[in-house]
């Protein structure tokens, strides 16, 4: 196995999270305003 593909790996895995994070967290934010 390359080194190169097995550490690009969990980069790309720990940038997909933060995205859907902050998708979740943005999305979760703008409920909020609307229910107030």
């Amino acid at each position: 196995m390359d080194s190169s593909s097995y550490t690009g790996l969990p980069n790309k895995l720990c940038q997909g999270l933060t995205s859907v994070k902050s998708t979740l967290t943005t999305g979760h934010i703008l409920e909020k305003t609307e229910k107030t």
